[in-house]
């Protein structure tokens, strides 16, 4: 959905749009971040809170920047029109902010709506701005970004190409539990106050290594799933497509702030985590889930299965039978395999499940979770201090989540016949 803006009409003559242009000053007492797009609004938030409001455009004279800040719908406001639009949102303060010789700098005033008309200083200075890229030029437009920004990991959370985030994750993490691995293998847990969850970092490494580059990836995984909770927190607001048909919805963190976030297992060349639970802002369901996380400490790149075990086969997707060398080889970047354990592994695993222990006598449970065709399409692993694997259940969706979880755990020298040589290099155990 989009907002409609009546104030667009006397700008459509326009060429063309300006950089989306960030900055970063005080509203009042307040730490906040605004990012604009001339002349058709923009969005900000309190560093200190997140989630982001929405600046809807109003007739600007020559050196200035009006702005209508956006209200919270709630359950009477933001009534939907005949296209499911809310087009009469309500308003919460004025913004009047006055351009500086250099155009780098804008001050002025925030006017709240209240009865007493509030009159707060606003000062900001240019951080960072780019080019519009894909993103529509609107106050939606940049919101959603952050949003596509929370899971698409080919675009980096840099200054340069994301300065509003790069500003809102500026505050610094708290220190949370610290866990011992091997001898000086630590881990501390960081926790963003905002979005409440924790999540790791590495403390020290028995080697002496330095984490920085692993460290890196799992501040930027951090930021990117705080970016999801403070979608959620922001979908209260008419110009982020919510009615008071989704009042319901909004205003919270989709419940990832009840995330369970733990570390299997860290060596000064694998991290193996879990993350799990159920979250939920708006849809058919919530997203209940027990996934994997395995990365190689030194590059900080994912570990995957395919690394590890020569037993990790592509299939073409929803078949059982295993794409031909001379297929794999001659495929084209389109193409898509479905990979996952071979015959030979999922007999092993097959073999080595205590089914009765994990889904009793209910045959239904049993053959939803167990059969060939879950293993192959849903098998996955973590992996344990003293060179233990543990094969796991993960991706199941929805009610059939209950699927989802641990299967057994085994010595990685007990299943060298399904790994690379190359394994050894992770498990020192298959060395000797």
């Amino acid at each position: 959905m989009r907002l409609a803006f009546a104030a667009l009409l006397l700008l459509s003559a326009t060429p063309a749009f300006a950089d989306a242009v960030t900055y970063k000053g005080t509203l009042g007492d307040r730490e906040i971040v605004v990012e604009i797009i001339e002349p058709v609004g923009g969005r900000f938030t309190y560093i200190d809170q997140g989630g982001d409001i929405p600046l809807d455009p109003a007739a600007s004279p020559d050196g200035m920047f009006y702005f209508a800040e956006e209200g919270p719908c709630g359950e009477t406001a933001c009534v939907p029109n005949s296209e499911g639009v809310a087009d009469m949102p309500p308003r919460a303060a004025t913004w009047a902010l006055d351009i500086t010789d250099d155009g780098r700098s804008l001050m002025g005033t925030r006017t709240s709506e209240s009865k007493k008309a509030i009159v707060e200083t606003v000062e900001l200075i240019e951080v960072g701005r780019r080019a519009l890229t894909t993103e529509e030029p609107t106050p939606f437009g940049l919101h959603d970004r952050s949003a596509i920004l929370s899971y698409d990991m080919t675009q980096p959370l840099t200054p340069d190409n994301a300065a509003y985030e790069s500003v809102l994750f500026s505050l610094p993490k708290v220190e949370g539990r610290r866990e011992t691995y091997t001898h000086d293998t630590t881990v501390t847990y960081m926790i963003d106050p905002r979005t409440k969850f924790e999540f790791p970092r590495i403390t020290s490494l028995d080697d002496g290594s330095d984490p920085a580059v692993m460290n890196a990836k799992l501040e930027e995984m951090q930021n990117r799933l705080s970016l999801s909770a403070l979608d959620c927190l922001a979908f209260v607001y008419a110009a982020w497509g919510q009615t008071n048909d989704f009042n319901y919805a909004g205003g919270h963190l989709a419940d990832i702030d009840y995330e369970t976030i733990q570390v299997s297992n860290l060596t000064p060349n694998l991290i193996s985590w879990t993350q799990s639970g159920s979250t939920y802002c708006v849809g058919a369901h919530p997203y209940n889930h027990y996934d994997v996380h395995n990365y190689n400490v030194r590059t900080g790149a994912p570990l995957t299965e395919r690394d590890i075990f020569s037993a990790w086969v592509p299939r073409e997707y929803g078949s059982m039978d295993v794409v031909a060398p001379e297929v794999l080889a001659a495929a084209g970047p389109d193409d898509y395999f479905s990979w996952g354990p071979s015959q030979e592994l999922i007999d092993y695993v097959q073999a080595n499940t205590d089914k009765a222990a994990l889904y009793g006598d209910d045959a239904e449970l049993l053959e939803a979770c167990a059969s060939d065709e879950a293993l192959a399409d849903n098998m996955t692993v973590r992996y344990l201090p003293d060179d233990q694997i543990m094969f796991v259940l993960s991706g199941f969706p929805h009610v059939i989540g209950v699927c989802n979880g641990d299967l057994f755990a085994v010595p990685a020298l007990d299943i060298a016949q399904f790994m690379h040589a190359s394994a050894e290099n992770f498990f020192p155990s298959l060395a000797h």
